[in-house]
């Protein structure tokens, strides 16, 4: 008699993705790749050493240099990371034009309701790997080239099969309808020349995570913050953390960051109802 496979869970979710996470470390500590765990992961480990309890993915963040040399093994390899995954961006996947990567466990499915319309093929759980650019220091013209990056990036995530694009204001939807008369290899073309100007520009002290979700200048980092990272405890093993996480984490969420926020404040990116894991399939 067969039996139904259990329905799958937010903790089925997260271990999943702790098994990805677990791979991942693994590869750049074989390649002398560096990473960070970031956003609610960090804010997890230092919180309570784990998952914060309803978080529902997983985020690091790697130097751009590191950033595009694990992409390069990649594809160079592709069985870098073990036939279980598959790392995902614009060179490896059709229709993904993220300005971010993915990993994804294969024999798994991660329902996403913000890309409904997402017509890549590997649609697996995930862990999301953010690149860190250098850049010069806060002024009028890193502000502008932020919010430029933000209008490419808001297109390049409804060409990925987001429902909607982002932003609020007149002046954001004008640049909007601009770059929907631009091909996805155009927008690409040119956000990597802004992304080339900066680096060009920068001192070294500086980086940027422009495709981070909290805008300018939250998004803009002292290099020291990250500096050659520390380890910190994240469900009973150890991934590397910036190395100042305590002034990261109160660059972000404020003061208040180990303070519980409140249930509107929750977001979440799955659904896990409709999603599965390869014990749940």
């Amino acid at each position: 008699m067969e039996v139904e496979p259990a329905q799958t869970t937010l903790r089925d979710i997260q271990l999943c993705e702790l098994d990805i996470l677990c791979r991942f470390s693994d590869v750049c500590e074989a390649h002398g790749l560096t990473y960070y765990m970031v956003g609610g992961t960090l804010l997890g480990a230092a919180r309570t050493q784990g998952f914060i309890p309803w978080d529902d993915d997983i985020d690091v963040a790697m130097p751009r240099d590191d950033y595009e040399r694990l992409a390069s093994l990649y594809r160079e390899n592709n069985g870098l990371l073990g036939e279980q995954f598959f790392y995902q961006d614009h060179t490896t996947e059709p229709h993904y034009y993220l300005p971010y990567a993915k990993i994804r466990k294969r024999a798994s499915y991660a329902c996403e309701p913000e890309f409904a319309k997402a017509r890549y093929t590997e649609q697996g759980v995930f862990i999301d790997i953010f690149p860190l650019d250098p850049c010069p220091p806060k002024s009028a013209s890193l502000r502008f080239c932020y919010k430029l990056l933000a209008v490419i990036h808001s297109r390049t995530r409804v060409l990925s099969g987001c429902k909607k694009p982002q932003g609020k204001r007149l002046i954001w939807h004008i640049a909007y309808l601009v770059t929907c008369l631009i091909p996805a290899k155009w927008l690409l073309r040119i956000r990597d020349r802004i992304l080339a100007h900066l680096r060009k520009k920068s001192n070294g002290e500086w980086f940027a995570s422009f495709s981070g979700s909290y805008g300018y200048p939250l998004e803009i980092f002292d290099a020291k913050i990250y500096g050659n990272g520390v380890k910190l405890e994240f469900e009973r093993r150890y991934f590397n953390a910036p190395t100042d996480y305590v002034r990261q984490l109160r660059q972000i969420y404020g003061n208040s960051y180990m303070d519980l926020p409140e249930q509107k404040q929750r977001k979440l990116h799955i659904d896990v109802e409709n999603s599965y894991t390869e014990v749940n399939r």
